[in-house]
């Protein structure tokens, strides 16, 4: 498929439109349309667009009427009204052709209740609430029938209130345009005053709106010979001007876009659409995701949910791969209205999913019997949210042992978490040997791997001085057969002593946080590998930037040498450390610790452990293959144990 050609100047052509009195009277005048209208219709001269391709469509206040037409000297002025504007929108268009197709947009505006934005004419009234239907204009744009106009630049300073927070009771009369097949070649690219259900602000006293005014200056700033005015370089001037209005407390009116192309291999392609979809005729026109009683069920949903701490990051999970998305505000609900801009469903209903995988059992509930019911009508496969939340709420076993005293036993407790609930399942009423052990932690297995088609996590949290033991290769028995249990389920250990200084368990808190924030992706500003025996001569400002460290071991070094490192690696709040096990088999070696944890998203490395270990364990494999004796600590700080329920003696 060919590329657009360059837009020639001589060749584009625009529609503006400002209105400011409405048949409807006082209650709807505004001070400032006509006059940007004008304005940016002179922009457009002074950059060589020929007067006989503007449509200046203005209904001015009479006070704004001399300067209106002071500033639109050369250009032909029309009325904004129903007749005038469709005869323009659509015969107009369908006879002409451009290079690039500019509209331009001033007045009142507002959103159904089918969430279909719409704009009034400058003929509507009280009885009569004549509109644009904005939302099936952008969808004719992009159909053959517009064929002639395969770029497209709309810009609309409009309301996007909520039509039943105007009480209006009755219908609003509706003007659709003919919708053709979907077109090769179209380059789409609107950009809206206001976000969904906001007001988009006018200021009557420089008799300008806020969004205009931001637009061209923007537009003004561009080079004089650059053509066509770049949408997204507009965009984040618009946007710095409005993020520094409401710094101040003067806006809180949010700009919003829609980048539409039908090419899939563009530099700046924000979002791409599918024709066969329902959001190609709804949100990809223009509207936001979800019905008015979609969005109406769900937000009552998550108005009254405990959120989880993670919220921040499953928000930045699902946006990773989407340009022009917003930060996290916040608020749940806000990053739900956000992830309603997109085309794409996708990133929405995999935030809900994650939201319903936290450990409010109320709003999993509630959240999973909405997303089953809404998700097929966007197209979502629902099956496909389902593995997402297997995977969220991966059973962790926590086995805590605690050496008897008085024998060669354990004390052994065993927590199970999922999704967040934690839980204990088994405590030893008796100290128990290894292969006790493995034969009740084989119950536990069994009966989580009927349950869930992803294996669970086993932590071992010993005491500091036990982490080196092999407790990967603790025997389990299945009724398919005998194996090791760090070739049956990732492994991880984690020390038995808890750090007494709040500011410690904060620090590891923190770090924590951006394991999950991370997610996926690896950054090497956070993981470290050093020598174990140099690792007191760390600085620990050093250790406290990491989340990740491997150690190096010597065979000779001492046997105090790596307690010590894993008590400063532990007091320093670093939650992740790879080690392998000094043993004659396994000399030192920095390429295998960076073969485990180089590119590797720290968040998956019990998994990539595992992984190691099975293919380490093979008939062919090296003695010195990196999953040979590796061990990995664990550090997590929310699945920790709650009190003990200690069984009655049997």
């Amino acid at each position: 498929m060919s590329p657009l050609a360059p837009p020639d100047v001589r060749n584009t052509r625009a529609i503006v439109v400002g209105i400011e009195e409405y048949a409807t009277g006082r209650g709807w005048r505004l001070s400032g349309p006509a006059l940007d209208a004008c304005r940016f219709a002179r922009w457009l001269l002074e950059r060589g667009v020929p007067a006989a391709h503007i449509d200046l469509l203005v209904s001015p206040l009479a006070e704004n009427v001399a300067e209106v037409h002071a500033l639109a000297a050369g250009l032909r002025i029309t009325p904004a009204n129903q007749i005038s504007v469709r005869c323009v929108l659509a015969d107009g268009l369908f006879e002409t052709s451009s290079d690039l197709l500019i509209v331009h947009w001033g007045g009142h505006g507002i959103v159904d209740d089918n969430e279909f934005r719409r704009l009034f004419y400058a003929d509507a009234s009280e009885r009569d609430k004549r509109n644009l239907n904005l939302s099936s204009f952008l969808t004719a744009l992009r159909s053959h029938l517009y064929s002639g106009h395969p770029r497209q630049m709309v810009l609309v300073d409009a309301c996007t209130t909520l039509v039943r927070g105007r009480g209006w009771a009755a219908s609003l009369p509706d003007e659709q345009f003919p919708v053709g097949r979907p077109q090769a070649n179209r380059d789409q690219h609107v950009l809206f005053a206001a976000s969904f259900g906001e007001v988009a602000v006018n200021d009557d006293r420089r008799r300008t709106g806020l969004f205009s005014r931001a637009v061209q200056e923007a537009l003004n700033d561009l080079p004089a010979d650059a053509w066509p005015p770049d949408p997204v370089a507009v965009r984040d001037r618009v946007d710095g001007q409005f993020q520094q209005l409401r710094a101040h407390g003067h806006t809180a009116q949010i700009p919003s876009h829609l980048w539409y192309r039908s090419r899939s291999a563009e530099d700046v392609l924000v979002f791409a659409a599918s024709p066969t979809s329902r959001w190609a005729t709804s949100s990809a026109s223009g509207c936001l995701l979800l019905s008015y009683q979609e969005a109406v069920q769900l937000r009552t949903i998550i108005d009254g949910a405990m959120v989880p701490d993670t919220v921040d990051g499953h928000y930045r999970e699902v946006t990773r791969n989407l340009l022009g998305m917003p930060p996290y505000p916040d608020d749940p609900w806000a990053a739900v209205q956000a992830l309603r801009t997109p085309v794409s469903a996708t990133p929405l209903f995999e935030f809900l999913a994650r939201l319903a995988s936290g450990p409010d059992p109320v709003t999993r509930e509630r959240l999973w019997n909405w997303i089953r019911t809404a998700a097929p009508t966007w197209s979502i496969d629902v099956d496909t949210l389902v593995d997402l939340d297997c995977r969220l709420r991966r059973t962790i076993l926590l086995a805590q042992l605690e050496p008897d005293p008085f024998s060669t036993g354990f004390q052994v407790t065993v927590w199970s978490y999922a999704g967040g609930n934690g839980r204990q399942v088994m405590s030893a009423s008796e100290p128990w040997p290894w292969w006790r052990i493995g034969k009740e932690l084989s119950v536990l297995l069994a009966d989580v791997g009927s349950v869930h088609w992803i294996t669970p996590i086993m932590i071992f949290q010993m005491p500091m001085a036990m982490l080196d033991s092999p407790v990967e290769k603790l025997e389990i028995r299945l009724p398919s057969g005998q194996t090791e249990i760090g070739l049956l389920c990732p492994v991880v250990v984690r020390p038995l002593e808890a750090p007494g200084d709040p500011a410690i368990n904060s620090a590891r808190q923190h770090r924590w946080r951006e394991v999950a924030r991370l997610g996926d992706t690896y950054d090497p500003q956070f993981v470290g590998v050093l020598d174990l025996d140099l690792l007191s001569l760390v600085e620990p400002a050093r250790l406290e930037r990491l989340i990740c460290l491997g150690l190096i071991q010597d065979r000779a070094s001492d046997s105090r040498t790596l307690p010590a490192a894993l008590n400063l690696a532990h007091d320093v709040g670093v939650p992740i450390v790879l080690w392998h096990r000094a043993i004659d088999a396994r000399p030192p070696d920095l390429a295998s610790i960076e073969h485990i944890l180089r590119g590797r998203p720290p968040l998956r490395l019990p998994d990539v452990v595992h992984q190691q270990r099975v293919s380490a364990r093979h008939r062919n494999a090296p003695l010195d293959h990196p999953g040979r004796d590796v061990v990995l600590l664990w550090n997590e700080p929310h699945c920790l144990p709650p009190i003990l329920l200690w069984q009655l003696p049997t």
